[in-house]
């Protein structure tokens, strides 16, 4: 219906794409539908957007140890809450005093507008914490519960509770704004921020439950104005926005200086869009933003897209129907005088750490250790403390260097500690670093999980949530150490236990470790069965990984964690690539070779995204991208098809040419796929097919990268 409204107006209004936009306003206006918005609605009022307070947090802490360049990357590289629940955990909560710029401000035309919108019963969700349109209300005469209500999360969530108990029990709904990340509270000063702090303990553990059902219900029944919201939040709010289909409209405003554009978009077309930028070419970086739109709008009804600057249009709106406001006066500086006050007061070895954790999170392992050692100059006490961040940073790392570091860090503050659920976290970190070795730890490994899982169960007796989660991933590492011995089924039981601590937690991220870990049980039974010549039941096998390295790929997509999601997309395409060698129809052949290879080049373009990329991964996944280019070619009699994708893999290649550092990790890597296998094969199938232009490019690749016969 809002189809064939939107396009018979465009007819007729061609020329007043203004027209359009008020139009379609004051229909949401009178239907009582939702407006969802962000930060780009507060921006004419003059406050900052997150990411530039974000900069000027990194820059406050570090007093002048980070260069403005480093500090621009970080801020630009982290959501902002992550970064603030980073300065809670490392400096405490008066990290949150740097808010204060938030506080003032006048409401704009924006906030007039959605004032209005409450009186007309519709309701607003917000990721932002200022309270200019609670300000707005206030001028205009709305008062808070007679006319309206507001859902910030006070009082562990009551709020939220209360009207999800409204909406369940189908009562009459108030118009309401809900803050989806809390709200300042001005009138209690000393606790000002506290739920802004309730909010940030769910960073990367996905909304709230109460938040997260009344959104989904707004989501399901009304019709959305989308406002000033970059839908970048994978961590929290965007995953509520696409727990399910809706037939409901959108009308998504992006802003963009100059005049507003519309845009109709069919069924098809953020799919479309959404398919173009996810298939883009692995040197060039993903619209993160583009995708989330468009995935959101893809699962929604007609939709409608408007680019250009609403400001304008909201004062017009504002102006027609009689509703007062004063031009805000624009905030000029961003005076963090208490946040630097505070600071001051703060060894430096701590705000050392601080800023390592921000490169550590920023997968800057390089910068994380400069300012990790810097902070050895902590006091004797706190030595130990250092150190095991150090061993954190390697761990992540990795590498066969920064692995010995990170298990000879972690037994000395093991040595330090007496019994206990901190020790035994530490010596589940040991069991991992050991069981990524391989080969001749794994028995070690195993011994020191099944140390660390006993006395987990010895010592943990508190409900307390931080502890839970440790020993939940104590679970997961155990199960891994099974798995790597081959206990599948014993693994498995592991892996459940663990998961199910996970969701009662809502710990995102660790559920897709879990799942992660899952997949890889069912992937290597069904690599057995085959070798058993068990067809079917591999099948089976291989399609139960898929689900669970889909469930893994989902989970750090939504929080954002660039290493754990590429991980899980080349587990995701480890078992289709296995279903598309056991496929004999040639439509299933393609069709999993097509979702292997989806797996294998976003998990190759997100190694990209990171900064610096880590040569080692790139290689790994461009060898195992091209060895399933030439299984698919094994497998096809589509001689057609069988060129496009030995040229491909040639393509692929080429591409490391004037990268120094990737072509002497080509030259180098023995395990298998290698770069020199993948290229003699290449030049194999060439010469059977008679592509001896393809067979001589293959050997032309092997010289130029180094590589001997």
């Amino acid at each position: 219906m809002l189809l064939q409204l939107i396009k018979k107006e465009v007819n007729n209004l061609r020329d007043d794409v203004y027209a359009f936009i008020k139009n379609n306003i004051l229909k949401i206006l009178d239907s009582r539908g939702v407006f969802f918005v962000g930060a780009g609605i507060s921006a004419p009022s003059g406050l900052p957007t997150f990411q530039v307070i974000s900069q000027k947090i990194i820059e406050t802490i570090s007093q002048g140890e980070i260069t403005p360049v480093d500090a621009n990357y970080l801020s630009k590289s982290l959501r902002p809450e992550v970064i603030y629940q980073i300065g809670i955990d490392e400096l405490g909560k008066d990290v949150l005093l740097s808010m204060e710029i938030l506080e003032g401000g006048d409401p704009n035309p924006y906030h007039f507008l959605l004032a209005e919108a409450l009186k007309r019963g519709c309701s607003i969700f917000t990721t932002n914490v200022d309270n200019l349109v609670e300000k707005a209300c206030k001028e205009i005469k709305l008062n808070l519960r007679r006319d309206f209500d507001v859902c910030d999360g006070s009082l562990d969530d009551k709020d939220f509770k209360d009207y999800l108990t409204s909406i369940e029990s189908r009562r009459s709904l108030k118009p309401c704004i809900f803050k989806l990340h809390g709200s300042i509270n001005p009138g209690n000063p000393d606790h000002k921020y506290d739920g802004i702090q309730f909010a940030l303990r769910q960073v990367g553990k996905g909304l709230f439950e109460q938040r997260r059902k009344v959104l989904e219900y707004f989501h399901q029944n009304f019709d959305f104005w989308v406002i000033g919201y970059s839908c970048r939040d994978d961590f929290s709010v965007y995953p509520a926005l696409t727990t399910g289909k809706s037939s409901k409209s959108t009308y998504w405003c992006e802003y963009e200086s100059g005049p507003a554009v519309v845009s109709i978009l069919a069924n098809a077309r953020p799919k479309w869009e959404l398919e173009k930028e996810e298939n883009k070419p692995l040197d060039q970086e993903r619209d993160l933003s583009l995708i989330n739109i468009n995935y959101f709008l893809a699962n929604r009804g007609n939709s409608c897209k408007i680019k250009g600057d609403m400001g304008e249009i909201s004062e017009s709106i504002c102006d027609d129907l009689g509703i007062r406001y004063e031009k805000p006066k624009l905030l000029i500086s961003l005076d963090m005088s208490s946040l630097d006050a505070w600071v001051k007061t703060i060894p430096m070895w701590k705000r050392y750490l601080f800023v390592s954790r921000l490169f550590e999170e920023a997968t800057r392992w390089d910068k994380a250790i400069e300012f990790c050692e810097k902070a050895s100059l902590a006091p004797l006490a706190d030595q130990l403390i250092v150190q095991q961040r150090q061993a954190d940073i390697y761990y992540k790392e990795a590498t066969p260097d920064a692995s010995e570091k990170a298990v000879q860090f972690y037994q000395k503050r093991v040595d330090s500690l007496g019994a206990g659920t901190e020790r035994a976290s530490l010596k589940t970190s040991i069991a991992n670093v050991l069981r990524r070795r391989g080969v001749g730890w794994l028995d070690l490994a195993h011994e020191k999980a099944s140390d660390a899982l006993k006395e987990f169960e010895a010592t943990l007796k508190e409900p307390e949530r931080e502890k839970n989660l440790k020993y939940a991933g104590c679970l997961n590492i155990y199960g891994l150490s099974l798995y790597s011995q081959r206990k599948y089924d014993e693994a498995k039981v592991f892996f459940e236990r663990s998961i199910s601590i996970k969701e009662t937690l809502g710990d995102v991220n660790g559920i897709g470790e879990s799942e992660n870990a899952y997949s890889l049980v069912f992937t290597q039974e069904g690599l057995r069965l085959v070798k058993d010549g068990q067809r079917d039941k591999a099948i089976e096998k291989f399609n139960h990984a898929a689900t669970h390295a889909k469930k893994a790929v989902e989970a750090r997509r939504r929080i954002g964690n660039r290493r754990g999601y590429a991980q899980n997309c080349r587990n995701l395409a480890w078992p289709n690539s296995e279903l598309m060698k056991l496929s004999e129809s040639p439509e299933k052949i393609k069709e999993y070779f097509l979702k292997a290879r989806d797996g294998y080049t976003a998990g190759l373009s997100t190694w990209f995204q990171i900064t610096p990329p880590p040569p080692t991964e790139i290689i790994t996944f461009t060898n195992i991208l091209v060895a399933l280019y030439i299984d698919y070619c094994r497998k096809t009699d589509d001689r057609k098809e069988e060129e496009n994708w030995i040229r491909e893999g040639l393509k692929t290649y080429e591409r490391f040419l004037p990268e120094l550092q990737l072509k002497e990790q080509a030259k180098n890597d023995i395990r298998a796929p290698t770069t020199k296998q993948n290229l003699l094969n290449i030049k194999e199938l060439s010469i059977s097919l008679g592509l001896l232009e393809e067979a001589n490019a293959a050997e032309r690749l092997m010289i130029q990268l180094g590589i001997t016969k």
